[in-house]
């Protein structure tokens, strides 16, 4: 899941929660992180959340739903399927960020295989695709 966060001085970073990541809590530690280093509250960053493999797509084995289920709220993992952008959501919102200044690109990847590549969905060959953000000067 790519995830870009940008403070209101146009200061970012750009992270890649994968499932490891995710559970690890990478969303939140950036957007401490990110607020430390320019002095902002995390409620006044807007984070934007790109394509990544949904719900009906992202079924898990034993070991990677105990780890979900052991660090993130209820709700992000049912009948063996992750949540992986209600995670990295709530992951956010634990640490203060506004619910509504985060967006969700809505897209599948391993649905829309036409637009995106995704390993899962593609049986492991596949291409690479990421996020990038870039500041223009004023």
């Amino acid at each position: 899941l790519p995830l870009i966060l940008v403070a209101v001085s146009g200061a970012f970073a750009v992270v890649h929660c994968g499932w490891r990541s995710t559970v690890g809590h990478l969303a939140s530690l950036s957007l401490k992180a990110l607020c430390d280093a320019v002095q902002c509250a995390p409620g006044n960053v807007n984070a934007y959340i790109g394509a990544y493999i949904h719900t009906s797509c992202f079924g898990v084995g034993d070991d990677t739903f105990s780890a979900f289920a052991a660090e993130l709220p209820a709700g992000v993992v049912d009948a063996r399927h992750i949540d992986l952008g209600a995670a990295v959501r709530a992951d956010l919102v634990q640490v203060g960020a506004d619910e509504k200044r985060i967006a969700d690109m809505g897209i599948c990847t391993a649905c829309n295989t036409d637009r995106f590549f995704s390993y899962r969905a593609e049986g492991g060959v596949t291409g690479r695709h990421g996020a990038f953000a870039c500041r223009f000067p004023r």
